[in-house]
């Protein structure tokens, strides 16, 4: 997320500095054959003007199109990051219920609200990691199992197979018959937390790519490159 208002010139010319330094090269040697007599590089302004109009409109509607993308990414992670909280106080609030009710299964209750509140903020990591085309797992380390985070190691989907397990999880508390708040629970946090984070790996598509599809950048890219050589 942009957090500053303003950009600082060094930070925005690492991105550019490659094309910079070629548009100042090329220019410089077209302005230096062109003062040493060699006029033949002398073409009409009508057919730059024309394409330069183009290009502003183009450029102009990929920019709004590139917010539109980037806005409904941010709204997407946020609104994982909102359900994944949800899930986890409704998680404590419905098991501290319960052990008030049951005092004799606290602890096996404490040790699973511990289990699915980390494992939420696992695949909050996880997705971040997978997006991100980041390796560092060794972050999910602390959030899971060691024979569950081994598991995940290994997997090629590692959000998926955490969602899979939280899935599993549920339902073996139920199961087991010491989750009575689970029927209820159930009805709530499924339709709401529990939705919205398990379908987030279908959209990561629009997080991964917010600004602009690859061949749409090519394509900008490619039409700026030809309007400034032109114009020089």
């Amino acid at each position: 997320m942009i957090t500053k208002k303003n950009f600082h010139p060094v930070k925005v010319l690492g991105y550019i500095w490659r094309e910079v330094l070629f548009t100042l090269v090329w220019s410089t040697l077209i302005w230096a054959l062109y003062h040493s007599g060699y006029e033949g590089l002398a073409i009409n302004f009508t057919p730059i003007g024309i394409i330069g109009s183009a290009l502003a409109i183009f450029v102009a509607f990929r920019n709004n199109s590139a917010y539109g993308r980037w806005w409904e990414a941010r709204q997407i992670w946020g609104s994982l990051v909102e359900h994944s909280r949800e899930f986890a106080r409704m998680v404590t609030n419905f098991v501290d219920v319960q052990i008030r009710a049951h005092p004799e299964q606290q602890e096996a209750m404490q040790a699973f609200k511990k289990e699915a509140i980390y494992r939420q903020i696992a695949f909050a990591h996880a997705l971040r990691l997978q997006l991100r085309r980041k390796t560092t797992w060794e972050e999910l380390r602390p959030f899971l199992k060691p024979e569950e985070y081994e598991v995940v190691l290994n997997s090629q989907n590692k959000p998926n197979i955490i969602n899979m397990s939280s899935g599993d999880s549920l339902r073996r508390g139920q199961d087991q018959k010491m989750l009575e708040w689970f029927t209820p629970f159930r009805s709530r946090a499924t339709s709401l937390s529990l939705r919205t984070t398990w379908e987030a790996p279908n959209e990561s598509k629009i997080l991964r790519f917010p600004g602009s599809t690859i061949s749409s950048l090519a394509c900008s890219s490619g039409f700026s490159q030809y309007c400034c050589l032109s114009d020089c």
